[in-house]
């Protein structure tokens, strides 16, 4: 598989048609399938108080130039210097073959961040297992976060240093 990076507005459709077929994901986390516009809602929308240059958008595509995974970051959020990992979902049926693993790592290269937070919903056990194998702690922070449809998810906060800021 191919990493690139996604852009709006050439990237959107495909994107959705991805996010189409990981309709799992919203349905735990914002409570409904994938929206219609999900595709340009996760390559457009920066949160108040950050700008475009702070989200990068990455994904795996195959041969055919069909996305198989996504991989969605924010810069100096919640604070500078750290990365927010705010979605990162699989192909349904590619899940399990270390996909996952592979477009973290290749991500966080590119960036290269040393300190990365993410939250992973309490009702996502597979979810957990995934970020803490990958080397993500639970900081022991539990919140709840209301998706844009009002939807209310319970997440726990989990926090990774890479290697290269340790003394």
């Amino acid at each position: 598989m191919k990493f690139v990076r996604l852009e709006a507005p050439a990237d959107i459709a495909r994107l959705q048609q991805l996010l189409e077929r990981c309709s799992d994901y919203y349905e735990l986390h914002e409570g409904c399938p994938t929206p219609s516009d999900a595709g340009e809602y996760e390559l457009t929308f920066v949160p108040p108080n950050y700008v475009p240059d702070d989200l990068h958008v990455f994904a795996f595509e195959d041969e055919r130039g069909v996305l198989q995974a996504l991989l969605q970051l924010y810069r100096n959020c919640p604070q500078p210097g750290t990365w927010w990992i705010a979605f990162l979902v699989v192909a349904p049926e590619l899940r399990s073959r270390g996909i996952g693993v592979q477009l973290l790592q290749h991500g966080l290269g590119i960036i290269g961040a040393t300190s990365i937070r993410l939250a992973v919903s309490i009702h996502n056990p597979r979810g957990q297992k995934f970020w803490e194998a990958a080397g993500f702690r639970d900081t022991g922070k539990v919140a709840d976060v209301t998706a844009r449809n009002g939807h209310v998810d319970t997440v726990r906060i989990l926090s990774l240093r890479a290697p290269s800021s340790r003394a």
